[in-house]
């Protein structure tokens, strides 16, 4: 694929080498029309990284937490993998198309979700996973198993610490249960889970979720792969001084963070 690079005002990718990853599979030309080479489809809200540490207003060495590459080696013959973001994806020709970059559209994160997942949806898609970018710990084996879990289950869902959810997977044929999701209130995994019922949603183990310092000192502080990346930079923070918007992130309260790491969210929910 050819990515543009930081001047052409899209860096969502910038680890990726010449060799491997994303440039094997290049975005959809302008015209041409896009076809469901699959049943699965693998939805990744993701903007650039560096778009990602300046909104929340962290070190540029932070955009490490927040790498999408991981996503497009998911792309198989089983599933195809879809990146909406917010910036204007360049075009390539020429090959078979198995990861599509496009720009999301909507004003509200809510009608985005339900617009990108309307367009899966008449594409062909059965099933839809639906990720973002900002939970490091999410594993290939995870997208895997929601996938797997959906042959059973009308809904997979993966909380994060705070109560939302850090992975959705769904059937397209009930995409309209995502209307009037009340989103980023820490509230979307309880909303939806008593929405599609216990009895028919798979639920994944809490993972940590990264909008503030404070989730990433909690990362820092977890039996985490990335405890020990998440700690290194933290100690950057003493020599790159930033403005987090930590004080108008919605957040839980710290007992009700520290209470939904063991048991999941779930079990907290009225």
């Amino acid at each position: 694929m050819d990515w543009p690079d930081q001047n052409d005002g899209i860096d969502l990718m910038p680890n990726i080498s010449s060799s491997g990853g994303a440039r094997d599979c290049p975005v959809d030309a302008p015209g041409e029309r896009m076809v469901a080479r699959s049943a699965q489809a693998l939805l990744v809200f993701a903007d650039p990284a560096a778009i990602d540490c300046q909104r929340r207003k962290w070190p540029l060495p932070f955009q490490q937490l927040f790498n999408t590459r991981r996503f497009t080696g998911l792309a198989t013959e089983e599933i195809d993998v879809h990146i909406f973001t917010s910036v204007e994806p360049s075009a390539s020709k020429g090959r078979s198309y198995t990861v599509h970059l496009q720009r999301y559209t909507g004003a509200s994160f809510g009608e985005r979700l339900e617009d990108a997942v309307e367009q899966l949806a008449t594409l062909g898609y059965r099933k839809i996973v639906i990720v973002g970018s900002d939970c490091p710990s999410l594993t290939a084996d995870d997208i895997a198993n929601a996938f797997q879990s959906l042959d059973q289950k009308r809904l997979v869902l993966g909380p994060d610490h705070r109560g939302g959810c850090y992975l959705i997977g769904l059937h397209s044929e009930d995409r309209a249960q995502l209307s009037d999701i009340r989103w980023h209130q820490n509230t979307d995994f309880g909303e939806l889970l008593r929405r599609f019922g216990e009895s028919s949603t798979a639920q994944f183990p809490v993972k940590i979720d990264l909008d503030v310092l404070e989730d990433l000192r909690l990362l820092a502080r977890s039996k985490n792969a990335w405890s020990a990346l998440a700690a290194i930079l933290l100690q950057l923070l003493d020599v790159i001084p930033c403005k987090t918007n930590e004080s108008s992130h919605r957040s839980t309260s710290k007992r009700q963070t520290l209470t939904w790491q063991l048991p999941p969210p779930f079990l907290a929910i009225s």
